[in-house]
């Protein structure tokens, strides 16, 4: 295990409460089977990433572990389980579903010019969610001026599409922080 994902982790288990921990060391790590097929459908994955899923193939919503600070509040995000990482078959993209007309209209506070708004969701790994409108991506395949491995934060309910970490190392640290690591 990496020592970011060794430091998460046991940021992680000090930060849940009695319950939660308990509830979170219950869940299941990934198969190795299953581990294979995220890898295949992505191969440049962030080994931190892959490593999460050995330790748990996700967690329900009621069991956020991940999050993002927006600056107002912290947003928690349950971890996607392999199965729902790879069942991410949407072929349609961020144009397709706006319109480039709407997209053009609101600009870079909407739509962050670092996203390749053309290519199929599928293409980015869908590592994250909440119980709303709100998903974490690793894209793998960003625009000109982005970052392979960089995250996106999609908020549904204001339809936007930001890149919040150059790298989900970087993502990953940014929780450490938000928890309050020694």
């Amino acid at each position: 295990m990496s020592s970011l994902t060794s430091r998460y982790y046991d940021t992680l288990l000090r930060h849940l409460s009695t319950k939660d921990r308990a509830a979170f060391l219950e869940l299941p790590g990934a198969e190795e089977d299953d581990i294979t097929q995220v890898l295949e459908a992505y191969p440049n994955a962030p080994v931190d990433v892959i490593e999460l899923l050995r330790l748990r193939d996700g967690t329900p919503f009621e069991l956020p572990i991940l999050g993002w600070h927006n600056g107002d509040f912290w947003e928690g995000y349950s971890l996607n389980s392999c199965r729902d990482i790879i069942g991410n078959k949407s072929r349609e993209s961020i144009i397709d579903f706006y319109g480039i007309d709407y997209i053009e209209s609101e600009g870079d506070e909407i739509f962050d010019p670092r996203i390749d708004v053309t290519i199929p969701m599928f293409r980015r790994l869908f590592f994250a969610a909440d119980t709303t409108f709100y998903q974490l991506y690793v894209d793998v395949d960003p625009a000109p001026g982005g970052t392979v491995g960089q995250v996106i934060r999609f908020a549904g309910d204001g339809d936007e599409w930001l890149v919040i970490a150059p790298s989900f190392a970087d993502y990953l640290q940014q929780v450490i922080d938000a928890y309050g690591y020694p």
